[in-house]
């Protein structure tokens, strides 16, 4: 039987798998797909920000097996594309997985900066286990009610403006009502404005809202070490911090260097407009592992918002390309954004200028509506789960 693999069980994998089902099915061609990923859950990434992280990841089998999609749990070590094989290793065991076509949606990590100090004792939320780990380190500083009162969340783009948005309440969710009062949060920046990456369109509903917050800015700054209660600048300057958390922007998987192709400057291969890798044709990559062009002028971002249809393409390209099909170039023109401004509400933005459309409580019942529903996969019957697919 032909089989196709999927390297990654984040939104651009598990669109692949759900696309790759609904375009097999309708050639009526008999293929096997299987999804490697080391753990079976979907983790609402965009949403670690919020509270209570526990409840942020969703299981992989309800929407996979009913259209049958083999999840292989298990973490891909090595890709050998001249040979049409990777090696996973899961369970203690390692196997071999051969393939006809292989999809790459291996996703991204934050990059930590070269910062002494910083690994050891900074926190994230970029991982489903690190937004964990940070959450019971405030339930901890509730409990321990510390004289310190300051949180420094490092970077300023879309997460750590969230973020720094979301902390009092973080707190207050921990029953710390005179910590999530009295904190100060620190909101650093090397770059000489907030969310330099968001435009000017929503810059005065973010810099009002940081306001309501009590959130500081610190920009134009760099950090020169961290320690356990402490952050210090290059100026000499030293605060005194209960949590440093890094929110500083995401690299694709180092695993895709195993692929002998063109890479961005995030690490990303540069597919083509079908989402091949040049050179492999039978090699489709997506999500965070691509650097694909939306439109003429602009790059697919590492969001959910763009990894989800970029898996969609791929796997009815994938299945297309096995079948001697014409491939279909990716496409996404429609680019918003929706940015949570905690007490504030939202703001939502449309264009690549990020013309606002939305702000406040409105903004906010969108975002809720995006973050609850919208990116969650389909549930039911193989039918009621291929109908939810939108093939481009």
């Amino acid at each position: 039987m032909t089989r196709l693999v999927i390297v990654g069980g984040g939104f651009a994998g598990l669109w692949s798998a759900l696309s790759a089902r609904k375009e097999s099915q309708s050639v009526d061609q008999e293929l096997d797909i299987t999804l490697v990923s080391p753990s079976p859950y979907l983790v609402m990434r965009p949403r670690l920000y919020e509270a209570d992280p526990e409840q942020l990841r969703v299981p992989l089998a309800p929407t996979l097996d009913p259209v049958s999609v083999r999840i292989e749990e298990g973490t891909v070590t090595s890709i050998a594309p001249d040979e049409n094989r990777i090696e996973v290793v899961g369970n203690g065991d390692k196997k071999s997985l051969s393939y006809d076509a292989l999809i790459l949606t291996p996703g991204s990590q934050m990059q930590l900066p070269p910062i002494p100090g910083a690994k050891e004792h900074g926190w994230s939320v970029d991982t489903y286990e690190e937004a964990i780990a940070f959450d019971k380190h405030l339930a901890r500083l509730s409990a321990e009610q510390p004289s310190g009162t300051c949180f420094v969340v490092v970077g300023a783009g879309f997460t750590g403006i969230e973020l720094a948005l979301e902390l009092r309440s973080r707190s207050r969710a921990h029953g710390a009502d005179k910590l999530a009062q009295d904190a100060r949060i620190l909101l650093v920046d090397q770059a000489d404005t907030v969310g330099p990456d968001l435009g000017e369109g929503p810059r005065p509903q973010i810099l009002e809202a940081l306001e309501a917050a009590r959130v500081t800015c610190h920009l134009d700054a760099k950090l020169a070490s961290i320690g356990s209660d402490y952050v210090e600048f290059e100026t000499g300057e030293r605060v005194a911090a209960i949590a440093t958390i890094f929110n500083t922007g995401l690299r694709a998987s180092p695993l895709l260097e195993d692929v002998p192709a063109d890479r961005d400057a995030l690490g990303r291969i540069i597919v083509d407009p079908h989402l091949q890798v040049p050179g492999f044709p039978n090699i489709f990559a997506a999500g965070d592992a691509a650097h694909a062009m939306a439109d003429e002028t602009h790059a697919a971002l590492m969001s959910c918002q763009h990894a989800s249809p970029m898996g969609a393409f791929a796997g009815r390209n994938a299945v297309r390309f096995l079948n001697d099909g014409a491939l279909v170039p990716y496409t996404h023109p429609d680019y918003v954004t929706c940015l949570d401004l905690g007490q504030s509400g939202a703001v939502f933005t449309q264009g690549w200028d990020r013309q606002v459309q939305m702000v406040g409580e409105e903004a906010k019942a969108l975002k809720r509506q995006i973050n609850t529903q919208l990116i969650y996969p389909p549930t039911g019957s193989k039918q009621d789960i291929l109908n939810a697919v939108a093939l481009p």
